[in-house]
């Protein structure tokens, strides 16, 4: 975490490729519930998940590359991608 208490979270699945964010990429969070369409930071069932959040059938959802994750009650909404930094191309 940097020094001015800004939170970082580093991508570790391709959840988000398609969206330019491959693997290792460093989000900056903006510590406020998300909008329809946004890159959503939450916990949920202990751990960590990312992903656009959205809305179905009156529930909220996180949706990625890899499908759609209905989301429970008692998710905590950590965040909103306010800045994303990519990994460089040929970096682990």
């Amino acid at each position: 975490m940097p020094e001015d208490g800004t939170l970082i979270h580093r991508l570790v699945g391709g959840h988000l490729t398609s969206r330019g964010l491959p693997p290792g990429s460093d989000l900056m969070i903006d510590p406020r519930r998300p909008r329809r369409g946004e890159v959503a930071v939450v916990r949920s069932g202990g751990r960590t998940r990312v992903g656009i959040f959205d809305l179905e059938r009156g529930r909220a959802v996180l949706r990625s590359d890899r499908g759609t994750r209905w989301l429970p009650p008692d998710t905590v909404y950590v965040g909103v991608a306010a800045l994303a930094a990519p990994t460089l191309d040929g970096m682990p």
